[in-house]
């Protein structure tokens, strides 16, 4: 794929996949070994998010990365990791056929119409997150650098991995 379009965005840039490197033709945000570095945002997360390789993101910062020999896809929220597609061509199938849903261009339509376009290296979070049950509105949405939001839902994502469904929490920022 990245032999035929080194990075790209897609879809109202709801779709942006990464390069191999920097480019200085097209803005293109990060690249894959910057975006993928230790210490970017991934040690926010547990050892499994810091052992795949994240090439792709929707609009909302959640990733489609390698790992072993199938595709996989992060819940920044979450920091769940889950099996999406088991080769490229599958997993651009899947994005085509439920582009709504996988990488949120309705929303990202809406916010270029309302804000204009995002800076390469930003994407829309959530005020309220949508795992606490925040909506998938452009009132709910706000445009954060990309590392800085999957550091913060990284940290959220720490603290309440192992809690049931249902608890009550207190989020407690990062000193």
């Amino acid at each position: 794929m990245l032999n035929k379009r080194n990075g790209f965005f897609g879809l109202k840039k709801s779709l942006h996949v990464f390069p191999t490197h920097p480019s200085t033709q097209v803005q293109s945000g990060y690249d894959l070994i910057e975006w993928n570095r230790r210490g970017q945002w991934k040690n926010a997360y547990s050892e499994e998010v810091q052992s795949i390789l994240c090439f792709a993101e929707d609009i909302f910062g959640c990733q489609w990365a390698l790992r072993k020999d199938h595709i996989c896809k992060l819940d920044p929220e979450t920091g769940e990791v889950q099996w999406f597609a088991d080769n490229f061509e599958s997993w651009a199938e899947q994005i085509l056929q439920n582009a709504e849903i996988e990488t949120g261009w309705p929303l990202s339509q809406q916010w270029i119409q309302k804000h204009s376009a995002l800076p390469a290296n930003c994407r829309l979070n959530p005020k309220t997150l949508f795992i606490l049950g925040g909506s998938f509105t452009l009132d709910n949405l706000f445009a954060v650098e990309a590392a800085e939001g999957m550091r913060f839902r990284g940290d959220i994502a720490r603290q309440i991995r192992d809690l049931p469904n249902g608890t009550q929490i207190m989020i407690a920022p990062r000193e």
